[in-house]
């Protein structure tokens, strides 16, 4: 009885990692695919059958950066400059927003503390092109269309939310004993939200700033209804490479491409952090 236990606990196992295998590949498939497209040449990325043994080419990425692609009308570098911008500084601003706001509600004691909390995260139930017309006549009153800060404020409106209700429960986590402790050794109350809180809840900073950089880097709906020009994001680049002539694969592969490892490169600095912010609060003791 013991050995059929034994053979099926490794066949539930075998299984699991199978399916962990099949479902990793299906997720990072698409991925690949948009890499290797990126280094063929014009007529292998389009082969059908697909060609899964060719001979490696920089030519898109050559088109790119050094000759310039449809120079009169993108340039990629500048799509870049505007998405590094336009995130970084909307998820700084968001995360650290949040954070009073969650200590607030988390600390203080007042009434409708609770109601306003649930209307914080009741913004965020609708998608945010539902916000789409009052955004873009409040920008228009502020003279604030295709401008860093325009989108910087769009992404921030949309961001706060989900950090404030997030950001809640990771400092409801800490014992208020400890800030009290600080406040005795002469701590004032924001030295003590920013010596001991902060610190503590590093881990829930990192998963809501890694939420609020991916939706303001890869958005593509708000960037097209509030910029025309000069603040255009590296999504709204993909649009230039439908042409009268076709779709240019190869090129616009190559921006996908470059347009993946900021947020790749993110995830992985904030990797450590993430991991315990993902799991905090799921094990007491």
């Amino acid at each position: 009885m013991s050995g059929r236990r034994t053979l099926l606990g490794t066949i539930g196992r075998a299984a699991a990692y199978l399916a962990l295998c099949v479902a990793a590949f299906v997720s990072i498939f698409p991925v690949l695919w948009i890499m290797l497209m990126s280094i063929k040449l014009p007529r292998d990325a389009v082969a059908i059958p697909p060609v899964f043994i060719f001979q490696p080419t920089l030519d898109s990425y050559r088109s790119l950066f050094i000759s310039g692609w449809q120079a009169s009308t993108i340039n990629i570098m500048g799509y870049l400059k505007n998405s590094i911008i336009i995130a970084f500084a909307s998820t700084t601003i968001s995360v650290f927003a949040a954070m009073f706001a969650a200590y607030s509600l988390s600390r203080f004691r007042y009434r409708g503390r609770n109601l306003i909390g649930f209307v914080i995260i009741a913004t965020r139930m609708l998608p945010p092109i539902a916000t789409i017309v009052p955004m873009f006549l409040l920008m228009n009153a502020l003279k604030l269309l295709d401008t860093h800060l325009g989108l910087i404020l769009a992404y921030t409106a949309v961001n706060v939310p989900f950090a404030v209700w997030m950001l809640r429960g990771f400092i409801d986590e800490v014992p208020l004993e400890l800030e009290d402790a600080a406040r005795i050794d002469g701590c004032s109350r924001l030295g003590s939200l920013w010596r001991v809180v902060l610190p503590l809840i590093a881990p829930g900073m990192a998963a809501s700033s890694v939420y609020a950089f991916l939706l303001a880097w890869n958005d593509f709906a708000l960037a097209l209804i509030l910029t025309s020009r000069q603040a255009k994001t590296l999504p709204l680049m993909v649009m230039a490479f439908f042409t009268s002539e076709g779709v240019e694969w190869g090129p616009m592969a190559a921006a996908v491409t470059v347009a993946l490892l900021p947020p790749i490169l993110f995830v992985i600095l904030m990797q450590k952090h993430l991991a315990k912010g993902l799991t905090m609060g799921a094990v007491k003791g």
